[in-house]
């Protein structure tokens, strides 16, 4: 299953699986995960599988979503890709070890 490892922000040092269903963060009570940051919109971006692929889509936010240092709009996911949303960043794992693919 697929998760999420928080390494800043509110939720650093914690991990979320994902269900196959995707999820949203933001700000707002009526995101997935709630992120209280300023700088995250209220519906900021969306995790969901597309093609047999996890993907993240940026859904038109003030301030972007960053994967390893390049602002997106859509891009898929691998094992290993650093997300920043806001002051929030956290490392993706398709399949709950991202250590394993970033040491290829």
């Amino acid at each position: 299953m697929a998760e999420i490892i928080f390494t800043t922000g509110p939720f650093a040092g914690q991990k979320l699986e994902i269900p196959e269903t995707g999820i949203i963060l933001g700000k707002d009570e009526s995101a997935d995960l709630v992120i209280t940051d300023p700088s995250v919109s209220g519906q900021h971006a969306q995790l969901r599988i597309e093609d047999g692929a996890w993907y993240i889509i940026d859904l038109n936010s003030t301030n972007g979503t960053v994967v390893n240092g390049n602002a997106i709009q859509a891009v898929p996911l691998k094992s290993g890709d650093i997300v920043e949303i806001g002051d929030t960043k956290f490392t993706f794992s398709a399949d709950g070890s991202p250590e394993i693919e970033a040491a290829e």
